[in-house]
């Protein structure tokens, strides 16, 4: 697993050197849309307003780390974002985030930003649920397609 540096980035910093580096929910605006996933497993876990807003709370309060080669991360959410990148087949990672037992008091929350498109011009985040014995995707976060000024 590739060791990010694990620093959260101030917004002055992002304001004054805004680059594909830094965390999309602070760089590219509008705000994102979200897509809750439809599937049984997602639904069971997030398929109602209040399993939602749980989801929500669990997401709001991750601690995104730039994806470097100096990035150490534990080897259980390590592992399970090793997979979720290969199996999803998820290009240009550029931060992820991990938390341990905070959905229902027991499943660990992870989340992988990436640019998709030409020039990864579009960012989206994935956000997984481990159930210890195996993961689900229980939604996105799609930010519109940055375009040049002007």
């Amino acid at each position: 697993m590739r060791k990010p540096k694990s620093r959260v980035v101030p917004a002055q910093e992002i304001a004054e050197h805004p680059t594909t580096s830094l965390l999309a929910s602070d760089y590219v605006q509008p705000a994102p849309r979200r897509d809750w996933m439809t599937n049984p497993d997602a639904v069971k876990y997030a398929g109602t307003p209040e399993k939602k807003a749980m989801v929500n709370g669990a997401i709001a309060i991750l601690e995104w780390h730039e994806a470097t080669d100096e990035l150490v991360l534990p080897m259980s959410p390590g592992l399970f974002i090793q997979g979720a990148i290969k199996q999803f087949r998820i290009p240009r990672v550029s931060h992820v985030a991990w938390r341990g037992g905070m959905l229902y008091g027991r499943y660990s929350v992870y989340g992988i930003e990436a640019h998709y498109g030409k020039g990864g011009r579009q960012w989206v985040r994935l956000y997984f649920m481990d159930r210890g014995s195996d993961g689900i995707c229980l939604c996105t976060d799609v930010w519109p397609e940055v375009t040049d000024a002007g």
